[in-house]
């Protein structure tokens, strides 16, 4: 897939769709994965849909007819940034978990500094960095170095 694609969530269809921004077709659709709780955001990477739902982290290679992987986390999750196989996901609570995602294992790791809800995530582009906005309206660099 190339990266001239976008995805968006039909919730009264219950599926996300991916569109070939250039021809403006759906070149796939993914049923959401059933369960309680609304979905509060996704990411696009390649093959790889990333969306939060209530305390799920929900990770479809839509390449495939796998069925989708489901990480769960004891906290109601905000926001979701996603680069190169690493999953940002920010919950309530001020923690921000990293979610590495392996050909057959899934790792997570856990930041925090918060105090509150983290509002907002976003992998600097071409860096080691991840930006992360809290109610505290404060922006926190992090470097991710691998």
């Amino acid at each position: 897939m190339t990266e001239e694609a976008l995805a968006i969530y039909d919730a009264s269809a219950q599926v996300f769709k991916v569109f070939d921004i250039k021809t403006k077709g759906v070149m796939f659709t993914v049923k959401e994965h059933p369960g309680i709780g609304t979905v509060n955001g996704l990411q696009l990477e390649g093959h790889t849909l990333v969306y939060i739902k209530a305390r799920n982290i929900i990770v479809h290679d839509i390449s495939t007819e796998d069925p989708p992987k489901v990480i769960q986390r004891d906290s109601l999750l905000r926001t979701v940034a996603l680069k190169n196989k690493l999953v940002a996901v920010g919950d309530d609570f001020g923690k921000i978990y990293l979610v590495h995602l392996g050909s057959k294992s899934v790792t997570v790791q856990t930041l925090h500094w918060h105090a509150h809800r983290v509002h907002s995530l976003l992998f600097v582009p071409e860096t080691p960095y991840l930006l992360s906005a809290g109610e505290e309206s404060v922006v926190v660099q992090w470097h991710l170095e691998t």
